[in-house]
């Protein structure tokens, strides 16, 4: 977990760096981008014809335009030289050795130990015995030969049988063959033995001796006439057998060379001016075959296939599709296109589908010559538009989905089939999603997107073929699957969030929960700082409907947007009871300056909660740079001589940037002044509306908030809508009689 941390860490450390240099880092960035995914993209000539093992031939009928030879499949070539090569065996040449020379010692070697047992019986002294010994058989000493012949009653017969026994191993090794090398590390069955290169014998190599296998018989023969006899046998053995055939490394790789070099790339051949396949014909594995091989004979014929054009057509490509992606950025979402942190996020979305696209696709060129499925529909690319969408918007998700829809034509023959159900089923999650309110709305996108999946290639399916007899159902488990991997897409959320410091929904709907800590001890101590920030949230949430900003982020950012006040709270007149109000006891000065603490005791809270940034801001902008109003007039009113300026009694900013910072600071202020009102009238509540939002403009308080001055009078005309619904006056009740 730790390990995950630090990678996090430095991720996070690299795209802030490239944050902070924005025009050289989005440059970087999209050569990056563009240069990585082509050279991923999948190299080799197109297809020139388009078509699918198990579907109907929708062109003419294909005749032949010349004699050409049918290809074999790979599978089918790699099968052929597998076989080939099982026909080549190791190669052994024979070794001239002196073999009856070493048998003769061997003899030798037990008539020398046999008379000296005799002589050793008539009374020879052990020292003799001993200097006969060394002198003919080095290899045993006195103690050795004594220990052999006292477990047996006729010594003579034992050293005879050991004779015999050895010199029947000896013959044995030879007539097979005696290897220099251990069979464990040759392949297959046989072995070639040449006693000249051109002259083969073929022989088992289980049958074939080693040293593993001399000593394994030694063991077994000698052991069952006299157990101590086996080692100074073995070292016998070892002295006088030599292996008589040696491993022939490069004569071996050659053969299986020429083996390969034999297997033919070709089976059979078609002729000129036969028919290859009719229209409406389903086209078989076997035309497949054809095809690909009149595929490759024209473009033999046409010249030589250039994988460094290829790679260029590649570039063109992407480096169009990249290029009108930043244009609808620097158009359409230019607050986008200035944060190289969104800019990264959208590529490292795109480059994971593409990655994705490539394998799948990859494995179906394999498992589509066992199955009928079109496994390239599994590649769940919805992830790319579900994500961009719930970080960023609706539109940048659908640009997103058109992206990986034309990477996916691009990549996979006869593309456009996949490319409009992908671009479909695309389209409905992006606008499923435009608004993400609730965690079901997530599992109920992928019943609809197996809905769309299912209906857009049956229409696809019956435009082109006519009948339900050709539709191959099978894919439909495929899409099934695709759904079932697009979930994959919400653990990657938590990733992406670390990693970008972005906030998704789904974190907003989890602190919505009142139960937060914060708001629980904002509840305890500031009691009616809780309930006006639950009036602002209100109030915020609709005026961000009606004009189609982010109500969810809004409603969140309101209500944790006074949290500071828990710090101070007899100091905000919400929470003051009994009458006592704390700033008659301070001037002016200080009695602002504990206001406009609230921010950053605010900021300082929430950072210790790690909450999001969005939220943090929120806070920092809610009140942007305006005056501490009913402050800064006392001060004004009780002029002491001290002359104290006037950003003193201002809030620090910054001012809100977007419309949903400028809603919260309209709603704010409107719920605050509202609340201090008795009885107010529509008329009067009419007018705080149109004089606080007339002041914020003139104080330049949404200047760098992007909001229209049609989206204004929409957003007051929806504040005094509710302001209206919470003052409206309600029925008197009549006191209970007493009982």
């Amino acid at each position: 977990m730790s390990s995950l941390r630090k990678i996090l860490s430095r991720i996070t450390k690299i795209v802030d760096l490239l944050n902070q240099h924005e025009v050289r880092g989005r440059w970087i960035l999209s050569i990056i981008f563009i240069l990585t995914i082509s050279l991923l993209l999948p190299r080799g000539s197109r297809n020139i014809f388009h078509f699918e093992i198990g579907k109907v031939w929708q062109s003419p009928d294909l005749v032949a335009p010349f004699d050409f030879s049918i290809r074999k499949d790979d599978a089918s070539y790699e099968r052929d030289k597998q076989a080939a090569l099982e026909s080549v065996y190791p190669v052994f040449i024979k070794i001239p050795i002196q073999i009856e020379q070493n048998r003769a010692q061997i003899d030798h070697y037990f008539q020398a130990l046999i008379q000296i047992q005799k002589d050793l019986k008539q009374g020879l002294s052990e020292h003799e015995v001993e200097k006969r010994l060394n002198l003919n058989i080095p290899t045993i000493d006195i103690d050795d030969f004594k220990t052999v012949i006292s477990a047996s009653s006729n010594p003579e017969s034992l050293l005879d049988s050991l004779r015999k026994k050895s010199l029947e191993l000896f013959d044995n090794i030879y007539e097979v063959g005696y290897i220099d090398v251990p069979k464990s590390e040759l392949n297959g069955l046989f072995a070639s033995l040449r006693i000249i290169e051109s002259h083969e014998k073929v022989v088992e190599i289980a049958l074939l001796y080693d040293n593993f296998k001399i000593e394994k018989e030694i063991n077994t023969t000698i052991t069952s006439i006299n157990s101590r006899a086996a080692q100074f046998i073995q070292e016998l053995l070892r002295k006088y057998c030599q292996p008589n055939y040696s491993y022939n490394q490069v004569l071996y790789e050659e053969e299986r060379q020429v083996a390969i070099n034999a297997v033919s790339k070709f089976e059979g051949k078609i002729h000129k001016g036969q028919l290859i396949v009719a229209n409406g014909q389903r086209t078989t594995a076997e035309m497949g075959y054809i095809l690909r091989s009149l595929e490759n004979e024209q473009e033999y014929r046409s010249g030589p296939y250039s994988v460094w054009l290829s790679f260029l057509g590649h570039l063109i490509l992407v480096t169009v599709l990249t290029s009108l992606l930043l244009l609808f950025l620097f158009t359409s979402r230019y607050e986008v296109y200035h944060q190289n942190n969104r800019l990264i996020f959208i590529y490292a979305t795109l480059l994971l589908m593409t990655l994705i696209l490539i394998g799948i696709s990859q494995l179906t060129q394999v498992f589509v010559k066992d199955f009928n499925i079109n496994l390239f529909y599994a590649a769940p690319l919805c992830i790319a538009p579900i994500m961009i969408t719930i970080f960023l918007d609706e539109r940048i998700g659908f640009f997103a989905n058109t992206f990986v829809a034309l990477l996916g034509g691009i990549i996979i023959s006869g593309g456009f089939e996949f490319f409009f159900i992908q671009a479909c089923v695309g389209t409905v999650a992006v606008y499923n999603l435009k608004v993400l309110s609730k965690r079901s709305q997530l599992f109920n996108l992928s019943f609809l997107m197996i809905l769309v999946y299912c209906l857009t290639y049956l229409g696809y399916e019956l435009y082109i073929h006519g009948r339900f007899s050709a539709i191959n159902y099978s894919n439909l488990v495929v899409f099934a699957l695709n759904v079932i991997l697009t979930q994959t897409a919400y653990p990657i959320i938590y990733l992406f969030e670390k990693i970008f410091s972005f906030t998704s929904d789904l974190t907003y709907i989890e602190l919505l929960d009142t139960n937060h800590p914060i708001l629980r001890e904002l509840a305890i101590k500031a009691p009616g700082t809780y309930q006006h920030s639950l009036q602002v949230a209100n109030i915020a949430e609709a005026s961000a409907r009606c004009i189609g900003a982010n109500s969810l982020k809004v409603k969140v950012g309101a209500l944790f947007h006074d949290i500071g006040k828990m710090n101070n709270p007899e100091y905000f007149s919400e929470n003051q009871q009994g009458g006592y109000n704390p700033h008659s006891y301070l001037s002016p000065q200080e009695s602002a300056e504990i206001i406009i603490s609230h921010i950053a005791d605010g900021v300082k809270i929430a950072q210790d909660y790690n909450m999001p940034t969005e939220i943090i801001e929120f806070i920092q902008t809610h009140h942007g740079t305006s005056r501490v109003e009913y402050f800064y007039r006392n001060y004004i009113k009780n002029d002491t001589g001290v002359v104290v300026p006037e950003y003193s009694f201002r809030y620090k900013g910054p001012l809100p940037t977007t419309k949903e910072m400028a809603i919260l600071m309209i709603a704010d202020s409107v719920e605050a002044a509202s609340r201090a009102m008795n009885n107010p009238t529509a008329e009067q509540i009419e007018e705080l509306v149109q004089k606080i939002v007339s002041y914020k403009i003139s104080d330049n308080q949404l200047v760098d908030s992007s909001i229209t001055f049609k989206e204004l009078s929409k957003v007051k005309e929806e504040i005094l809508r509710i302001v209206l619904n919470i003052h409206h006056k309600r029925i008197q009740y009549p006191d209970l009689v007493k009982a």
